[in-house]
């Protein structure tokens, strides 16, 4: 019946999970809830015996519903959603994110938790449930009240301040197991990692996805999973956690029309995967020390509701939100959930954390997610309490922020070096990105090509890699170049007049060599850090004298296009509906339908 084992087992968790989350549901908890209790059930803490007869495939089948439920939070947060969030939004939970963490950490010895654990006890309460907190708010009707959207927002956007800090702290687990790794270098990788990863998605997915929707959903289904998967170990390989990759492809798959059709066609997969991922976590679960450290989690889960509320009701006021709306969003916001499994099975795995922080954090979560339905439905009283106390100064001192704010925003529409900077720095950056990435990863390519050569073969196949990357780096450095040169092409537009730049030709090529001037002394410097031979100087000014003399108006087409590629990703559907009826109109303009 050996064979029989795995098949059994997925019945266990399949349906226990569905009979606890049923039961939750009715009593108005989430799913989550009783998926934990299911495994805490049929798991080999609670007597007489285990239900479940082989453990480990089911943790290993987790990881799967671990990697399903990052691509969900990514389909849930694309990039065009961040552009119509609002910088402002954006800033909000990164700051309440700072505070949560730095606080936490803060405090962490004072209750008795040592440098290490705090450090995870911190990443556990950077990031809210969005499951808890979605089912939540329609019940009760906020959603649609200015402070439920603000909760919504922030929830989502956490999602990916969480995805942060789980690499973040992945990277660290690393170091302390031994692994040879510099922290500098892992978070500088992480982002050349998801500068390429979002921008070859954006370019090359939504074609991909377009000829495979044409070939049946099934094969987009397939195809769509072996890329969650693939991205996910390639994530791993690089040094970052699995959830990454998943998350990363969930965000680019949101900006494709596509995106329903994948949501529907993975729906059921990925449920019953996720299932079985919390039903795993519930599996770890021993009650006895759950009750062992119920004092530290009722303290920790106290804390984790003033902390959020303090943190981010704080960080939406600096943004410029009303203070009650502030105060009820951060508020609605406080239970934690999904990612401090994640968290807290890292450090447990790594050695970084005792076995009782397991429970301690699922203690944590549920504590949170009992609370927080009071919370979220008394909101408003508790609110406007707390705003009766406050001194009057301090009203009279928000309301003058708030003025200064709005005088600040009429100066930034009105500023056009603000403009200019929109414009020029992102594809300046993400070209700068891309440069980084090859200089960065030369080095590891370069160990590896060398040890394939005896010492006797001399500094040939030294040159000739160095030489190759330099050939590889030449096209983005030309990129750089460019958009750098437009960049100060702008500057001087704006203090000299349009008038100016255009009638000194003379000027605009002195700009142009200023800028290339200035990447060649910055490559220049790298070299030797980078352990590069003469031949990567060498061969960049090579190839970067060919490409200007030769295809420079070819090559000025394609990073036009790339630009217009990239632009058109991340449009809303309402944007291309628009700018498609735009188009219409001008290539009918002869019918003088205006």
């Amino acid at each position: 019946m050996g064979e029989l084992d795995l098949v059994q087992d997925l019945a266990v968790v399949t349906f226990f999970a569905g009979m606890a989350g049923l039961l939750c549901q009715k009593i108005g908890l989430s799913s989550i809830v009783g998926f934990l209790l299911a495994g805490l059930v049929i798991g080999p803490h609670t007597p007489p015996f285990s239900i479940v007869v082989h453990e480990d495939r089911i943790e290993a089948l987790s990881q799967l519903g671990l990697v399903f439920l990052m691509f969900s939070f990514g389909l849930d947060l694309s990039v065009g959603k961040l552009r119509r969030m609002g910088i402002g939004i954006v800033l909000a939970v990164a700051l309440g994110a700072i505070l949560v963490f730095n606080i936490v950490r803060s405090i962490g010895p004072l209750l008795g938790v040592s440098a290490s654990e705090s450090l995870f006890v911190a990443g556990m309460l950077v990031a809210s449930s969005s499951a808890t907190i979605g089912k939540i708010l329609p019940e009760t009707g906020l959603m649609h009240q200015r402070a439920g959207n603000l909760a919504m927002s922030i929830t989502v956007l956490e999602d990916l301040v969480a995805v942060v800090v789980l690499t973040f702290i992945s990277s660290v687990a690393q170091i302390h197991k031994g692994t040879e790794a510099n922290l500098g270098r892992i978070l500088g990788v992480l982002l050349v990692f998801v500068t390429v990863v979002v921008v070859l998605g954006l370019l090359l997915l939504p074609w991909s996805l377009q000829r495979l929707n044409r070939a049946g959903t099934d094969l987009l289904t397939i195809t769509i999973v072996g890329l969650v998967l693939g991205i996910g170990v390639i994530a791993v390989k690089t040094g970052y956690s699995l959830a990454l990759g998943a998350f990363l492809l969930g965000a680019i798959v949101a900006e494709t029309p596509q995106r329903p059709t994948v949501e529907r066609a993975m729906q059921g997969m990925r449920d019953v995967f996720i299932a079985v991922f919390f039903v795993s976590i519930g599996m770890l679960l021993n009650p006895t020390l759950l009750l062992k450290n119920w004092v530290l989690i009722l303290s920790l889960g106290t804390l984790t509701i003033l902390v959020r509320t303090f943190a981010l009701s704080a960080s939406l006021l600096v943004t410029g939100t009303s203070d009650r709306d502030a105060f009820r969003a951060a508020l609605m916001v406080t239970p934690i959930g999904e990612f401090a499994f994640i968290i807290a099975q890292l450090g447990v795995s790594t050695g970084m954390l005792p076995s009782d922080y397991y429970p301690i954090a699922i203690g944590i979560a549920l504590f949170t997610a009992l609370v927080s339905p009071v919370l979220i439905r008394h909101s408003g009283p508790i609110s406007d309490t707390w705003l009766k106390l406050q001194p009057k100064f301090f009203y009279h001192l928000l309301e003058l922020y708030g003025q200064f704010l709005s005088s600040v925003g009429e100066h930034q529409r009105r500023s056009r070096v603000l403009g200019l900077a929109r414009r020029s720095l992102p594809p300046l950056v993400i070209s700068v990105i891309f440069a980084s990435g090859i200089l960065i990863v030369g080095p590891f390519l370069f160990a590896r090509w060398i040890s394939w050569f005896p010492e006797s073969a001399g500094r040939w196949p030294s040159h000739l890699f160095w030489g190759v990357i330099g050939v590889a780096a030449a096209g983005p450095l030309l990129g750089v170049w460019r958009r750098l040169a437009e960049f100060l092409t702008g500057a001087v537009e704006i203090a000299f007049g349009p008038e100016f730049a255009s009638e000194s030709p003379i000027l605009l090529v002195c700009l142009e060599l200023l800028a290339a001037l200035f990447l060649f002394v910055c490559v220049w410097l790298l070299t030797p850090i980078i352990g590069a031979s003469p031949s990567f100087l060498g061969a960049i000014l090579g190839t970067a004298a060919i490409y200007a003399l030769f295809f420079g108006r070819r090559l000025r087409s394609v990073q036009h296009q790339i630009a217009s590629q990239l632009a058109e990703a991340i449009l809303t559907p309402e944007e291309r509906r628009k700018r498609s009826h735009d188009k219409w109109l001008e290539d009918h303009q002869e019918w003088d339908l205006s």
